[in-house]
C-alpha cells in the first residue's frame, strides 16, 4: 500500500486534510464538507453496471487542486488495481474543467460507460473549441 503524508498534502492544499480512516479522508472548504473514500463494501460501491463520474467545481477557481487531490487519494486506495480511472479536461473561456470517470476494471458496463465519457469530454471540447474563438 502507498503511503501519504498528511502534513505533506496539507502543505500544498488550499484546505486542512485530515485521515478518517486507512481508506478515507474529510476536508472543509467555505461551502462545504468533502469526505472521499474507496472500499469495495461501503464507500464507494461499484457493482458490474455503475460507474463514478465526478467533475471538479470551479467556483473559486481551485478546480485543478481538487483533481490532483482527488486523483492522489484514488492511486492510494487503488493499489489491487480494483478500479480504473479515466480523466478529461477542457478549458472553456480561460476555465478549465476537470472530470474522471471510475469503474471496475472487469466491468463489461465500464466499457460502455467510458464510450459514453469519451463522447461526452470530445463534444464537450468541440464545443469548448468554438466558444474559444
Amino acid at each position: 500500500m502507498i503511503s501519504l503524508s498528511l502534513s505533506r498534502i496539507n502543505l500544498n492544499s488550499p484546505c486542512i486534510v485530515t485521515a478518517e480512516d486507512n481508506r478515507s479522508f474529510i476536508f472543509f472548504t467555505d461551502e462545504a464538507c468533502y469526505r472521499i473514500g474507496f472500499a469495495e463494501d461501503y464507500t464507494i460501491s461499484f457493482s458490474n453496471d455503475v460507474a463514478l463520474l465526478y467533475i471538479c467545481d470551479t467556483s473559486d477557481n481551485r478546480q485543478a487542486a481538487r483533481d490532483r487531490l482527488f486523483k492522489t487519494w484514488y492511486f492510494k486506495a487503488n493499489a489491487k488495481g480494483t478500479y480504473i480511472m479515466h480523466n478529461a479536461s477542457v478549458e472553456v473561456q480561460q476555465v478549465r474543467f476537470f472530470a474522471s470517470l471510475i469503474t471496475r476494471s472487469k466491468s463489461e458496463f465500464g466499457e460502455n460507460a467510458l464510450k459514453a465519457f469519451d463522447s461526452f469530454a470530445s463534444d464537450f471540447t468541440d464545443k469548448a473549441n468554438q466558444w474559444n474563438e
